[in-house]
């Protein structure tokens, strides 16, 4: 099942999202205050586990996937789309899920609320949007070969009408997650929130 990293209720966050029994990296879910290289050592771990339960064979992560990850799950692609679509380059409350599928494929989901504002911060609900970028597979043939030329994300932009508060979004769309990566429907985190 899903499992929320960090401790409390933090700006942003990670959510692990991989095949039953895979667990979270558990330096996150137990102190939010881990050292960065025993948190990255653990996410790389769970990484692995999970794809070795996709594949039962992996027993090292392939060339590359790892930084893949770890590359994505920052601002530049946030800002990089904003600036595309002539917006504030802000993404607030961002939210990041990783996801190992049942296939072994590995995706990475931005979820974060955007404006086209002068102020992000100062927005009204209204003047809100809930914007998800879907990374295409990171452990596939292609994702390896553009390691230097990008990858391909796909993204979906919403009114967020009934809710601002991106943990609560996060947290009611766990179910759609898991569904996504147990059966590799990757529209149902498109279409979350």
């Amino acid at each position: 099942a899903p499992v929320p990293l960090g401790g409390g209720r933090p700006e942003s966050s990670l959510l692990v999202v991989g095949p039953p029994g895979s667990g979270p990296p558990l330096c996150w879910a137990r102190q939010a205050d881990a050292p960065a290289d025993e948190a990255v050592n653990d996410l790389a771990q769970w990484l692995l586990k999970c794809l070795g339960a996709a594949s039962a064979k992996s027993e090292a992560l392939p060339a590359g996937l790892f930084d893949r990850c770890v590359a994505l799950m920052s601002a530049g692609e946030a800002v990089g789309f904003a600036l595309a679509f002539g917006l504030t380059p802000a993404m607030l409350q961002p939210h990041f899920v990783l996801f190992v599928g049942a296939a072994g494929q590995v995706r990475l989901a931005l979820f974060a609320l955007i404006t086209d504002q002068p102020r992000p911060h100062a927005a009204s609900p209204s003047e809100l949007r809930l914007v998800r970028l879907l990374s295409d597979d990171l452990n596939g043939a292609a994702a390896g070969a553009g390691a230097f030329t990008g990858v391909w994300m796909d993204f979906r932009v919403g009114r967020c009408d009934d809710e601002t508060d991106m943990a609560q979004i996060i947290a009611r769309s766990t179910g759609a997650f898991q569904r996504a990566a147990d059966e590799c429907l990757w529209d149902l985190v498109l279409d979350a929130g």
